[in-house]
């Protein structure tokens, strides 16, 4: 019909054999082909996992023989810090009675030396409530209070008013920690 309609011969195509369009009657199953691509999508996945984990494993023992020499060095000129701290542990747990004194190892030594220091002039000139502290752990970190198990956490970025005010109140703490066993057994039961 465009043919004729453009007046242009149709003898070429009158003399091809007709054929009847073919109804092709596929029964594509969707399920099946998102399967194997999930499939094939997985695998890979796994290929890139397992090369980034043994390229990480490379990346990690380099790193360790690259910096080890630097981190022992650092380690070693910590050392008279790292004696103070202990020093002054010793000294704290020796002259009021402190159980333990234990700190964050995230916080640099020189922090931790300076709470030390800070906390030890501080209990000079406020002996007579250091006695709360006696056979208790003390425990330099992130926040000040009293954990459940009756140790004094004392934030190393913390004025030392916050932690002489929570030193003399600590026996209040311990009467509220007495509770709590019992309410423990209140709520198992219910």
């Amino acid at each position: 019909k465009i043919l004729n309609a453009c007046d242009i011969s149709t003898s070429f195509v009158d003399k091809l054999p007709t054929t009847s369009i073919k109804q092709h009657s596929r029964n594509i199953d969707f399920t099946k082909a998102y399967e194997q691509y999930s499939t094939e999508f997985e695998k890979a996945a796994e290929v890139k996992r397992k090369v980034e984990e043994k390229r990480a494993i490379n990346n990690i023992i380099e790193w360790i023989y690259e910096n080890s020499d630097i981190a022992k060095e650092k380690y070693e000129s910590t050392s008279a810090t790292r004696h103070q701290v202990k020093t002054l542990i010793e000294q704290l747990c020796k002259t009021y009675g402190i159980k333990e004194v234990k700190y964050d190892s995230g916080w640099n030594i020189s922090h931790i030396r300076g709470a030390l220091q800070s906390l030890a002039s501080m209990a000079s000139q406020h002996t007579k409530h250091m006695g709360n502290l006696k056979a208790r752990t003390i425990a330099l970190g992130q926040f000040t209070g009293v954990s459940l198990d009756g140790d004094v956490f004392l934030n190393i970025i913390d004025v030392r008013n916050e932690w002489l005010s929570l030193i003399k109140k600590v026996s209040q703490e311990d009467s509220a920690l007495i509770e709590i066993p019992k309410y423990e057994k209140a709520l198992s039961s219910i």
